[in-house]
């Protein structure tokens, strides 16, 4: 693929995981912490550094949370080759 390219298709992998992490913490969050993580994403919304220093600071185990759902979309990507290659 061109860099540029290649590039594009980082992002996206990026935004799909980002996505992914923000679904599953917004089950655990508790209720008045969702009310402020609502108010952060509303007021910084491209700030990614200021969505996990939040969630950091309401779900210690953030760490494993996006470990867990980087290794869930690399499973799903080999699943999805293995079948278009088959």
């Amino acid at each position: 693929l061109a860099p540029e390219r290649q590039a594009d298709l980082l992002l996206k992998i990026g935004e799909t995981i980002f996505q992914a992490v923000i679904t599953r913490v917004v089950e655990e969050l508790k209720e008045e912490d969702r009310a402020e993580f609502d108010r952060i994403l509303d007021e910084k919304k491209d700030d990614e550094d200021a969505v996990f220093t939040f969630l950091q600071s309401k779900l210690p185990h953030l760490d494993q949370i996006v470990n867990e759902e980087i290794a869930e979309f690399k499973k799903e990507s080999l699943e999805t080759m293995s079948a278009i290659t088959s």
